[in-house]
């Protein structure tokens, strides 16, 4: 028998321990598996696809609300160009990405030009000229 805990982060956690699914550890391998699981809801029944597909809409919901937030704080407490820099990463790029939350071309031009040495572009005045 399995009890259901009362509060929704345990019942959130139990279900995600509950797949026994291999996946991927490579991250371009998960995201084309995570399509293809995705793509396999459509073949479902209506009752069960209806239900998939609220339970990711929740789970999207969740993931975006959070991740929202927490970028805005990257940016208000990060100082200018601290996502910018976070967003090297490839794979911080992609999952903000799929959140409409990764920085502009222009933001990293911006962040680039900050981080950019400086450069002499003519030799110092001589001393006694």
């Amino acid at each position: 028998m399995t009890v259901v805990p009362p509060d929704a982060r345990e019942r959130i956690v139990l279900l995600a321990q509950r797949s026994g699914a291999e996946l991927p550890t490579d991250y371009e391998e998960l995201m084309v598996w995570v399509a293809e699981r995705a793509a396999e809801i459509d073949e479902l029944p209506e009752h069960a696809r209806t239900s998939v597909t609220a339970l990711l809409d929740g789970i999207d919901l969740l993931h975006r609300q959070g991740l929202s937030r927490f970028v805005d704080r990257v940016r208000l407490l990060g100082g200018r160009g601290m996502l910018e820099r976070l967003t090297e990463d490839t794979i911080v790029t992609a999952f903000l990405d799929l959140y409409d939350l990764a920085p502009g071309e222009e933001e990293q031009q911006e962040a680039a030009a900050r981080r950019a040495p400086l450069v002499q572009i003519s030799d110092p005045p001589e001393a006694g000229r």
